[in-house]
Formats: C-alpha cells, structure tokens, sequence
C-alpha cells in the first residue's frame, strides 16, 4: 500500500487494503452519518435485480422480461451511489436551493408564481 501524502510504502493484510469505510453512508445535511437511505431505501432496488443478476451469472442470459430495465437502473444505482456523486448533488443542491432563496427574496412576481405551485401542489 503507499500512503499518498508521506508517499511511504507498506505491506498490509488484503482485508485492509482498498478500502473506504463507510462508503454508502449517506451524510444528511446536518452533516450526521445516517444509513437509513441505504438500508431502508437502496438496497430494496438491489433485492429486485438479484433475480436478472442470478439469471446473468448462471444462465448467461435473461429469464425475465423486464430483467433488462433492472439491470439498467442497478448500474445506475450504483454509480450514483458513489461519495463523489453524492458531493455533486449536495453542491449543486445547495447552490439551487440559495438561488432560489436569493430569487425568491429579491423578485416579488417570482416569490408569488413559487407560492401558488407550493399551494396547488
């Protein structure tokens, strides 16, 4: 393993290398570690591609006939499920949601078009 910042060298345990704790921990916005996106919410998706997966792996092929879509959005789920992807979506969150703010504030007509959706929704 090499440490990045002291660039030095170190034999360590496969179990030990490679390896991001709490890489699916979801940060809410008050910057508190929460799994309850992940295990609630994410892996029930990944339940209902385990059938198209198993098809995959010991058939070569799709049984069912929407295993395809499943499969899709798994890859998907799993590409957004990413740190990375998550910081994105945060900033730009953040971003949109203080213009928002910043529009709302400063163009009445704006603030009333925004209210009567909110309302109607």
């Amino acid at each position: 393993m090499l440490d990045f910042e002291t660039k030095k060298q170190n034999n360590i345990r496969l179990e030990e290398a490679a390896i991001i704790k709490d890489f699916y921990t979801v940060k809410t916005i008050n910057s508190h570690e929460d799994d309850l996106i992940e295990q609630k919410f994410l892996a029930k998706i990944e339940e209902m591609c385990d059938p198209a997966i198993a098809d995959v792996i010991n058939r070569h092929s799709f049984s069912q006939k929407d295993a395809w879509d499943k499969l899709a959005n798994y890859v998907a789920l799993m590409y957004v499920r990413t740190p990375l992807f998550r910081q994105i979506f945060l900033e730009t969150y953040e971003q949109f949601s203080s213009q928002m703010a910043d529009g709302l504030i400063e163009n009445e007509e704006f603030y009333n078009a925004m209210m009567k959706d909110l309302k109607e929704q």
